[in-house]
């Protein structure tokens, strides 16, 4: 049954949305958890000046990968799942297009791998090899399909708040996103920067999917 204001679709057991749904909230706070984690365990990175890309170079990155990974395929599905409950079907495609983009920041690390065929690539990061440009380009696009999923949802959820808090949020990330670039091109306070932009993504998708839940419930 579609709701009232319009955002709802049918045409599949509740029940399965409900679990794929779900999934919007157990990928990021898997992601945020592991990085917690392995900072932990990883003192010598500087959360403040340094990139959390550099967790993966340590003893505990492989936890960190594995959940980029996983947590990359989890929101796919998510995205999935929100297609079928969700009218504006672009937010869904973002999120499934950011999962995309977290397995590639976990497949492929920034540093810590000799140059391919010679390559080195300038980067505010310093130079990057290859392989450490493809880890760039997926949080790239991790980074902006989050973005756009939240410029789409504010042109259409019909939910109370939506717009403003989904426009705030798009505006908030774009914004810590351009002075993470400018600081980590001077070095400087960068990894702080990029956390702040982690935290308000871990936000929105949790926001998102707790959302997308209340409304299937009431559909």
């Amino acid at each position: 049954m579609e709701s009232p204001s319009g955002c709802l679709l049918h045409g599949q057991n509740p029940g399965v949305r409900n679990v794929r749904l779900w999934l919007g909230i157990v990928a990021p706070v898997m992601v945020g958890g592991a990085v917690v984690n392995v900072s932990m365990a990883e003192p010598s990175v500087n959360p403040l000046k340094q990139s959390i890309s550099l967790l993966l170079d340590g003893p505990a990155g492989r936890l960190l990968r594995l959940a980029l990974i996983m947590g990359g395929a989890l929101l796919i599905l998510y995205g999935w799942g929100l297609s079928r409950v969700h009218v504006q079907l672009l937010v869904a495609k973002s999120q499934a297009v950011s999962g995309v983009g977290l397995m590639i920041t976990g497949f492929f690390m920034q540093h810590g791998l000799a140059p391919l065929h010679g390559i080195r690539i300038p980067s505010p990061w310093g130079y990057l090899t290859g392989i450490g440009t493809l880890h760039i380009l997926g949080a790239t696009i991790f980074y902006l399909a989050l973005v756009m999923s939240a410029i789409f949802a504010a042109q259409g959820m019909g939910v109370k708040g939506a717009q403003w808090y989904s426009m705030a949020t798009a505006i908030a990330m774009l914004g810590l996103l351009a002075v993470f670039i400018v600081t980590a091109a001077t070095h400087g306070p960068s990894g702080l920067f990029e956390r702040l932009v982690g935290m308000i993504a871990l936000a929105w998708e949790l926001w998102l999917a707790t959302t997308a839940m209340t409304h299937q419930r009431h559909s």
